[in-house]
């Protein structure tokens, strides 16, 4: 995995927005982490916008609380701290931008939003 890219809707961790890889595909403790950063973040205890190493990888998330969604990314622990946060913002940014409603948009549409945002690192 490259990068993985994850959209919740308050703590629907079960049935995301859009999950690049799938929820299946994910290392069920590396999904439990993610959904643990998350969820403080969501439920005020932890801080809308972070990152945090888990093992080789590194995680971060950004909360809009207006509408209870969260962009949470995984990149490996080489990929920067501001470049995580900077590809964060412009997922955060497109998204919002292209969807007509945040919390409930169009199935399947959400990948053709993002598909145009490219990793600073890739760059």
């Amino acid at each position: 995995m490259d990068y993985g890219v994850w959209i919740f809707r308050d703590d629907e961790f079960g049935s995301p927005i859009h999950a690049e890889p799938d929820v299946e595909d994910v290392d069920p403790a590396v999904w439990e982490s993610i959904c643990e950063h998350v969820l403080e973040a969501y439920e005020g205890d932890g801080n809308r916008f972070d990152t945090v190493e888990l093992g080789d990888d590194r995680l971060g998330w950004k909360l809009h609380a207006r509408t209870g969604v969260t962009v949470a990314v995984m990149v490996e622990s080489t990929i920067g701290v501001s470049d995580l946060k900077s590809f964060i913002n412009q997922l955060t940014q497109r998204y919002f931008d292209e969807v007509d409603d945040a919390r409930f948009p169009e199935p399947g549409g959400v990948a053709d939003v993002l598909l145009d945002v490219i990793p600073p690192w890739e760059d």
